[in-house]
């Protein structure tokens, strides 16, 4: 990751659904000139990790045990 002025932090939890979406509509030149991207995975048991893995402009930080929302978006 590199050091830009704002880091966005996406929670997601079984998310495979939508985190596709949401990562496409940051994914635009305009928002990477100033923002790194984070998705803290929250111990999805669906798709979410492997979906999120395919977007490689975005970091991704994987949860060993759900932690809920409060816990995910604290350790960003």
């Amino acid at each position: 990751m590199s050091k830009k002025e704002v880091l966005i932090i996406i929670p997601a939890y079984n998310e495979e659904e939508n985190i596709e979406k949401v990562l496409g509509g940051l994914e635009t030149p305009e928002i990477q000139a100033f923002a790194d991207i984070l998705v803290m995975n929250d111990h999805s048991t669906d798709k979410t990790n492997f979906l999120v893995k395919r977007h490689h402009q975005v970091t991704m930080a994987t949860h060993i045990y759900n932690l809920g929302y409060g816990g995910g978006v604290g350790l960003g």
